[in-house]
């Protein structure tokens, strides 16, 4: 979370000094509690590392950035990228997790996930915590009725 929160300091300060959007996506696994309980915490462990990777093998351009946000969710800071496009390819990734097969621990697995986009062009009356709120918002949002809050 740490290497997060540097990173999107340092591409807030940019866009602002240089003017541009600035988007993120925030996702999570669905369910993903039931995993860990059904399979034990390693398992989810593992998963959650084989999502990160595929994750990080779509989002290559230089300037985008894949990091852990916490527990279960991952965020993707996007410079340079209107919510539109931002968005195109979050469904595009929805696509592609959701239909492989990850192979964890020998067990096979099919996971959901949903994905939360938002878009911003910083200035001196936004903070990083807006985008945030924004893209923690819309993925709830996001989240299929049957997942519920906690």
């Amino acid at each position: 979370r740490r290497y997060f929160d540097e990173v999107l300091d340092r591409e807030w300060r940019r866009a602002r000094r240089e003017g541009y959007l600035l988007s993120l996506l925030l996702l999570d696994i669905d369910k993903f509690k039931q995993v860990n309980d059904k399979f034990g915490h390693l398992v989810g462990d593992e998963c959650l590392a084989a999502l990160a990777s595929k994750v990080d093998r779509m989002f290559h351009r230089p300037s985008d950035v894949v990091a852990r946000y916490g527990g279960d969710e991952f965020a993707v800071i996007l410079p340079y990228t209107s919510a539109r496009n931002a968005s195109a390819l979050a469904e595009q990734l929805k696509r592609e997790v959701e239909g492989e097969t990850f192979i964890v621990d020998g067990l096979k697995l099919n996971i959901k996930i949903s994905i939360g986009v938002a878009e911003i062009i910083p200035n001196p009356k936004n903070t990083p915590k807006d985008l945030i709120g924004l893209a923690d918002s819309r993925l709830y949002q996001a989240k299929p009725d049957d997942v519920g809050s906690v």
